[in-house]
Protein backbone atom coordinates (compact mmCIF):
# COMPACT_ATOMS: atom_id res chain seq x y z
CA UNK A 1 0.00 0.00 0.00
CA UNK A 2 1.44 3.42 -0.89
CA UNK A 3 2.56 5.50 2.03
CA UNK A 4 0.48 8.56 2.82
CA UNK A 5 2.91 11.44 3.34
CA UNK A 6 0.34 13.29 5.45
CA UNK A 7 -0.20 10.45 7.91
CA UNK A 8 1.80 12.10 10.69
CA UNK A 9 0.02 15.41 10.25
CA UNK A 10 -3.34 13.73 10.83
CA UNK A 11 -2.32 12.76 14.40
CA UNK A 12 -2.18 15.91 16.60
CA UNK A 13 -0.68 13.97 19.54
CA UNK A 14 2.19 12.70 17.40
CA UNK A 15 2.75 16.19 16.03
CA UNK A 16 2.97 17.61 19.56
CA UNK A 17 5.52 14.99 20.56
CA UNK A 18 7.60 15.66 17.44
CA UNK A 19 7.43 19.41 18.01
CA UNK A 20 8.57 19.18 21.63
CA UNK A 21 11.36 16.76 20.73
CA UNK A 22 12.52 19.25 18.13
CA UNK A 23 12.43 22.05 20.69
CA UNK A 24 14.41 19.96 23.20
CA UNK A 25 17.14 19.17 20.67
CA UNK A 26 17.25 22.82 19.65
CA UNK A 27 17.68 23.96 23.25
CA UNK A 28 20.54 21.48 23.71
CA UNK A 29 22.18 22.77 20.51
CA UNK A 30 21.90 26.37 21.71
CA UNK A 31 23.43 25.29 25.02
CA UNK A 32 26.34 23.74 23.13
CA UNK A 33 26.84 27.06 21.35
CA UNK A 34 27.06 28.86 24.69
CA UNK A 35 29.52 26.26 25.98
CA UNK A 36 31.66 26.50 22.83
CA UNK A 37 32.05 30.30 23.04
CA UNK A 38 32.82 30.53 26.75
CA UNK A 39 36.52 31.14 26.08
CA UNK A 40 36.30 32.82 22.68
CA UNK A 41 37.77 36.33 22.52
CA UNK A 42 35.80 38.00 19.72
CA UNK A 43 37.99 41.11 19.83
CA UNK A 44 41.13 39.09 19.23
CA UNK A 45 39.30 37.06 16.59
CA UNK A 46 38.39 40.20 14.65
CA UNK A 47 41.96 41.49 14.85
CA UNK A 48 43.33 38.18 13.58
CA UNK A 49 41.08 37.75 10.56
CA UNK A 50 42.79 38.22 7.20
CA UNK A 51 41.63 40.80 4.68
CA UNK A 52 42.27 38.62 1.65
CA UNK A 53 38.91 38.06 -0.15
CA UNK A 54 40.14 34.65 -1.33
CA UNK A 55 40.17 33.46 2.29
CA UNK A 56 36.61 34.61 2.90
CA UNK A 57 35.31 33.13 -0.35
CA UNK A 58 36.90 29.80 0.60
CA UNK A 59 35.59 30.01 4.18
CA UNK A 60 32.00 30.77 3.16
CA UNK A 61 32.04 28.06 0.49
CA UNK A 62 33.52 25.59 2.98
CA UNK A 63 30.90 26.38 5.61
CA UNK A 64 27.97 26.04 3.19
CA UNK A 65 29.39 23.02 1.36
CA UNK A 66 27.86 20.26 3.52
CA UNK A 67 24.31 21.68 3.76
CA UNK A 68 24.49 22.75 0.10
CA UNK A 69 25.39 19.28 -1.18
CA UNK A 70 22.82 17.64 1.10
CA UNK A 71 20.18 20.07 -0.13
CA UNK A 72 20.93 18.97 -3.70
CA UNK A 73 20.66 15.33 -2.61
CA UNK A 74 17.33 15.81 -0.85
CA UNK A 75 16.09 18.07 -3.64
CA UNK A 76 16.54 15.12 -5.98
CA UNK A 77 14.87 12.71 -3.55
CA UNK A 78 11.99 14.88 -2.30
CA UNK A 79 11.83 18.05 -4.42
CA UNK A 80 12.97 19.84 -1.26
CA UNK A 81 12.17 23.58 -1.37
CA UNK A 82 14.89 26.23 -0.81
CA UNK A 83 13.66 26.65 2.78
CA UNK A 84 15.00 23.14 3.37
CA UNK A 85 18.47 24.68 3.71
CA UNK A 86 17.51 25.93 7.18
CA UNK A 87 17.11 22.50 8.86
CA UNK A 88 20.24 21.33 7.05
CA UNK A 89 22.20 24.25 8.54
CA UNK A 90 20.83 23.36 11.99
CA UNK A 91 21.83 19.75 11.36
CA UNK A 92 25.39 20.81 10.59
CA UNK A 93 25.70 22.89 13.76
CA UNK A 94 24.29 20.11 15.97
CA UNK A 95 26.53 17.44 14.41
CA UNK A 96 29.63 19.58 14.90
CA UNK A 97 28.94 20.88 18.41
CA UNK A 98 27.04 17.94 19.92
CA UNK A 99 27.53 14.22 19.51
CA UNK A 100 27.60 12.90 15.97
CA UNK A 101 24.19 12.30 14.34
CA UNK A 102 22.35 14.56 16.81
CA UNK A 103 21.81 16.86 13.84
CA UNK A 104 20.48 13.95 11.80
CA UNK A 105 17.97 13.33 14.59
CA UNK A 106 16.83 16.95 14.28
CA UNK A 107 16.50 16.56 10.52
CA UNK A 108 14.49 13.36 11.01
CA UNK A 109 12.04 15.21 13.24
CA UNK A 110 11.80 18.06 10.73
CA UNK A 111 11.04 15.59 7.94
CA UNK A 112 8.24 13.94 9.91
CA UNK A 113 6.75 17.31 10.82
CA UNK A 114 6.77 18.55 7.25
CA UNK A 115 4.97 15.80 5.44
CA UNK A 116 7.68 13.16 5.08
CA UNK A 117 6.49 9.66 5.82
CA UNK A 118 8.52 6.67 6.97
CA UNK A 119 10.32 6.27 3.63
CA UNK A 120 11.41 9.92 3.58
CA UNK A 121 12.63 9.67 7.18
CA UNK A 122 14.52 6.48 6.30
CA UNK A 123 16.29 8.40 3.54
CA UNK A 124 17.86 10.59 6.25
CA UNK A 125 19.43 7.45 7.66
CA UNK A 126 20.64 6.31 4.24
CA UNK A 127 22.27 9.66 3.47
CA UNK A 128 23.95 9.76 6.90
CA UNK A 129 25.38 6.24 6.48
CA UNK A 130 26.66 7.05 3.00
CA UNK A 131 28.24 10.26 4.27
CA UNK A 132 30.10 8.27 6.93
CA UNK A 133 31.18 5.66 4.37
CA UNK A 134 32.48 8.35 2.02
CA UNK A 135 34.35 9.92 4.93
CA UNK A 136 35.98 6.58 5.72
CA UNK A 137 37.02 6.02 2.10
CA UNK A 138 38.39 9.57 1.79
CA UNK A 139 40.31 9.16 5.05
CA UNK A 140 41.90 5.91 3.89
CA UNK A 141 42.81 7.45 0.54
CA UNK A 142 44.42 10.50 2.18
CA UNK A 143 46.29 8.33 4.67
CA UNK A 144 47.66 6.24 1.80
CA UNK A 145 48.70 9.38 -0.10
CA UNK A 146 50.53 10.86 2.89
CA UNK A 147 51.78 7.58 4.39
CA UNK A 148 55.52 8.45 4.26
CA UNK A 149 54.96 11.70 6.16
CA UNK A 150 52.61 10.07 8.65
CA UNK A 151 55.17 7.31 9.19
CA UNK A 152 57.85 9.85 10.06
CA UNK A 153 55.64 11.65 12.58
CA UNK A 154 54.47 8.78 14.76
CA UNK A 155 56.23 6.10 16.76
CA UNK A 156 55.73 2.34 16.71
CA UNK A 157 52.96 2.41 19.30
CA UNK A 158 51.02 4.95 17.30
CA UNK A 159 51.57 2.92 14.13
CA UNK A 160 50.12 -0.15 15.80
CA UNK A 161 47.05 1.77 16.97
CA UNK A 162 46.76 3.42 13.56
CA UNK A 163 46.87 0.06 11.83
CA UNK A 164 44.04 -1.23 14.01
CA UNK A 165 42.02 1.92 13.28
CA UNK A 166 42.58 1.57 9.54
CA UNK A 167 41.41 -2.03 9.69
CA UNK A 168 38.25 -1.13 11.56
CA UNK A 169 37.45 1.74 9.21
CA UNK A 170 37.99 -0.53 6.21
CA UNK A 171 35.78 -3.28 7.63
CA UNK A 172 32.98 -0.84 8.42
CA UNK A 173 33.11 0.64 4.91
CA UNK A 174 33.11 -2.80 3.28
CA UNK A 175 30.29 -4.05 5.50
CA UNK A 176 28.13 -1.09 4.54
CA UNK A 177 28.32 -1.99 0.86
CA UNK A 178 28.21 -5.76 1.32
CA UNK A 179 24.96 -5.49 3.29
CA UNK A 180 23.50 -2.49 1.47
CA UNK A 181 20.30 -4.34 0.55
CA UNK A 182 19.53 -4.87 4.24
CA UNK A 183 20.70 -1.43 5.40
CA UNK A 184 19.26 0.90 2.78
CA UNK A 185 15.82 1.70 1.44
CA UNK A 186 16.94 3.69 -1.61
CA UNK A 187 17.72 2.11 -4.97
CA UNK A 188 21.29 1.11 -5.88
CA UNK A 189 21.47 3.92 -8.44
CA UNK A 190 20.43 6.49 -5.85
CA UNK A 191 22.91 5.10 -3.33
CA UNK A 192 25.85 5.36 -5.73
CA UNK A 193 24.83 8.88 -6.78
CA UNK A 194 24.65 10.01 -3.15
CA UNK A 195 27.95 8.31 -2.33
CA UNK A 196 29.63 10.04 -5.29
CA UNK A 197 28.17 13.39 -4.20
CA UNK A 198 29.65 12.94 -0.71
CA UNK A 199 33.05 12.00 -2.14
CA UNK A 200 33.01 15.12 -4.33
CA UNK A 201 32.00 17.19 -1.31
CA UNK A 202 34.94 15.84 0.69
CA UNK A 203 37.37 16.58 -2.14
CA UNK A 204 36.09 20.15 -2.40
CA UNK A 205 36.26 20.51 1.39
CA UNK A 206 39.94 19.53 1.42
CA UNK A 207 40.63 21.92 -1.44
CA UNK A 208 38.88 24.84 0.30
CA UNK A 209 40.71 24.14 3.56
CA UNK A 210 44.01 24.10 1.71
CA UNK A 211 43.16 27.47 0.17
CA UNK A 212 42.38 28.98 3.58
CA UNK A 213 45.52 27.58 5.18
CA UNK A 214 47.63 28.71 2.22
CA UNK A 215 46.38 32.29 2.61
CA UNK A 216 47.15 32.21 6.34
CA UNK A 217 50.46 30.31 6.04
CA UNK A 218 51.77 31.05 2.51
CA UNK A 219 55.11 29.38 3.21
CA UNK A 220 53.47 25.98 3.81
CA UNK A 221 54.14 23.36 1.13
CA UNK A 222 51.41 21.39 -0.65
CA UNK A 223 52.63 18.19 1.05
CA UNK A 224 52.31 19.81 4.47
CA UNK A 225 48.78 21.04 3.70
CA UNK A 226 47.79 17.57 2.55
CA UNK A 227 49.17 16.09 5.77
CA UNK A 228 47.14 18.56 7.83
CA UNK A 229 44.01 17.70 5.86
CA UNK A 230 44.70 14.01 6.46
CA UNK A 231 45.05 14.47 10.22
CA UNK A 232 41.84 16.50 10.28
CA UNK A 233 40.00 13.73 8.41
CA UNK A 234 41.40 11.12 10.81
CA UNK A 235 40.19 13.09 13.83
CA UNK A 236 36.79 13.60 12.20
CA UNK A 237 36.27 9.82 12.20
CA UNK A 238 36.60 9.63 16.00
CA UNK A 239 33.22 8.90 17.61
CA UNK A 240 31.83 10.66 20.69
CA UNK A 241 34.00 13.77 20.23
CA UNK A 242 32.02 16.97 19.62
CA UNK A 243 33.48 20.03 17.89
CA UNK A 244 36.05 18.27 15.72
CA UNK A 245 37.48 21.59 14.48
CA UNK A 246 38.36 22.59 18.04
CA UNK A 247 39.78 19.09 18.63
CA UNK A 248 41.96 19.43 15.52
CA UNK A 249 43.13 22.88 16.61
CA UNK A 250 43.99 21.56 20.07
CA UNK A 251 45.89 18.59 18.63
CA UNK A 252 47.85 20.91 16.33
CA UNK A 253 48.76 23.24 19.19
CA UNK A 254 49.84 20.24 21.28
CA UNK A 255 52.03 18.90 18.46
CA UNK A 256 53.47 22.13 17.05
CA UNK A 257 53.16 24.61 19.90
CA UNK A 258 50.86 27.60 20.32
CA UNK A 259 53.35 29.94 18.63
CA UNK A 260 53.42 28.03 15.36
CA UNK A 261 51.97 29.82 12.32
CA UNK A 262 50.18 26.62 11.38
CA UNK A 263 48.64 26.26 14.85
CA UNK A 264 47.41 29.85 14.81
CA UNK A 265 45.93 29.42 11.33
CA UNK A 266 44.03 26.26 12.27
CA UNK A 267 42.82 27.79 15.55
CA UNK A 268 41.60 30.86 13.65
CA UNK A 269 39.58 28.76 11.19
CA UNK A 270 38.08 26.77 14.09
CA UNK A 271 37.14 29.97 15.95
CA UNK A 272 35.60 31.51 12.82
CA UNK A 273 33.57 28.36 12.28
CA UNK A 274 32.16 28.60 15.81
CA UNK A 275 31.43 32.29 15.23
CA UNK A 276 29.53 31.37 12.05
CA UNK A 277 27.49 28.85 14.05
CA UNK A 278 26.62 31.57 16.54
CA UNK A 279 25.58 34.01 13.82
CA UNK A 280 23.54 31.64 11.65
CA UNK A 281 21.88 29.22 14.05
CA UNK A 282 19.42 31.70 15.63
CA UNK A 283 18.42 32.93 12.17
CA UNK A 284 17.46 29.41 11.11
CA UNK A 285 14.92 29.24 13.93
CA UNK A 286 12.99 32.38 13.02
CA UNK A 287 10.60 30.62 10.60
CA UNK A 288 9.92 27.97 13.28
CA UNK A 289 8.73 30.36 15.96
CA UNK A 290 5.21 30.35 14.54
CA UNK A 291 5.07 26.54 14.62
CA UNK A 292 6.34 26.40 18.22
CA UNK A 293 3.72 28.80 19.57
CA UNK A 294 0.67 27.30 21.34
CA UNK A 295 -1.99 26.30 18.86
CA UNK A 296 0.45 26.11 15.98
CA UNK A 297 -0.68 22.57 15.14
CA UNK A 298 -4.20 23.63 14.26
CA UNK A 299 -5.50 22.11 11.07
CA UNK A 300 -5.68 25.51 9.45
CA UNK A 301 -1.90 25.86 9.66
CA UNK A 302 -0.98 22.43 8.39
CA UNK A 303 -1.38 23.55 4.82
CA UNK A 304 1.20 26.30 5.32
CA UNK A 305 3.99 23.81 6.00
CA UNK A 306 6.27 22.92 3.09
CA UNK A 307 5.47 19.37 2.05
CA UNK A 308 8.16 16.83 1.27
CA UNK A 309 7.20 15.17 -1.98
CA UNK A 310 9.03 12.12 -3.32
CA UNK A 311 10.26 12.23 -6.88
Amino acid sequence: MPEDPRSDQEHPQRQRVLRWLGIALSVVTLGAIVFAVRGLDFGDLLRSTPGDPLFWLAFIASYLLVPGVEWLIYRKLWRLPPSGMLPLLRKQVANELLLGYSGDAQLYLWVRQHGGGASAAAAVKDVAILSAAAGNVATLAMMAATAPMLWSLIDTGWLRALGISIGLVTLVSLAIFLFRNALFGLSSRQLWQIFAAHLLRLFLSILLLAVMWHVLVPQATVAWLLLLATVRLMLSRLPLFPNKDALFAGATIFALGAGSDTSRAIALVAALTIAAHIALLPLTYLPLLRNWLPGSNRAGRVKDRPMIEPE
